[in-house]
């Protein structure tokens, strides 16, 4: 029993709730230090939502954050009416099922982007996650969300154009590479709405030791 108190001790692991929470802090620490006195300011306000009406993708370690905040809050219900909604909008849309398909192959870095015409096709229907203006699962909402910030004229997020923004550190990278391992090239992202799949993708993975965590964090942030 001493002795394996003592590897317990020696070579802990950490929960996948555990990883997912310290990759969004780091996520959140490095974009407050990097967006703070910024000039120009950052130009996203509350209520501003242009740029939820993107497809926006998780690695299985956020499907479990996201799963866990939706059922703590009981909202499996109302999101999965929403998802139906959002999926009927795309499918009404010509070009919208291979503009998620080429963004999803694109994103999980095994296919280059999609065309101008199929972003245009994709772009515009609002996330099934989005209340009244405001993000129903805020605290638990994708890496991919936390690193979007515009420093530029909302009316250019409006219009989907290109703008002056964060350059993404993309902590997603992180999680993917931590479920490198167990889970498949593609099905190391999906989209958000499949975030109970991610979470099962997730919970297939091994536990991950601290060092392993703190070597990739330190990848991203350049801290230790």
């Amino acid at each position: 029993m001493e002795e394996m108190t003592r590897s317990n001790t020696h070579f802990p692991r950490l929960s996948h709730a555990e990883v997912i929470a310290r990759v969004q802090s780091a996520c959140d620490d490095l974009v407050e230090m990097v967006t703070h006195n910024h000039q120009p300011p950052v130009s996203c306000r509350r209520r501003c939502d242009y740029c939820c009406r993107q497809p926006v993708f998780i690695t299985p370690h956020e499907g479990l954050a996201i799963r866990d905040f939706v059922d703590a809050h009981g909202m499996a219900e109302a999101v999965r009416s929403s998802t139906a909604r959002y999926l009927q909008a795309m499918a009404s849309r010509p070009h919208a099922r291979s503009g998620l398909a080429t963004l999803l192959k694109s994103v999980q870095g095994l296919g280059p982007p999609p065309s101008d015409r199929q972003r245009a096709a994709v772009y515009g229907v609002h996330c099934p996650f989005l209340r009244d203006g405001m993000c129903s699962i805020y605290p638990a909402r994708p890496l991919m969300c936390r690193e979007h910030i515009s420093f530029d004229d909302p009316q250019r997020c409006r219009r989907d154009e290109p703008f002056l923004g964060l350059e993404k550190p993309r902590f997603s990278e992180i999680t993917a590479y931590l479920a490198m391992e167990s889970v498949p090239p593609n099905q190391r992202m999906r989209p958000v709405y499949e975030f109970e799949a991610a979470a099962a993708d997730a919970e297939r993975c091994p536990p991950v030791a601290p060092a392993a965590l703190r070597k990739a964090l330190k990848w991203k942030t350049g801290r230790a």
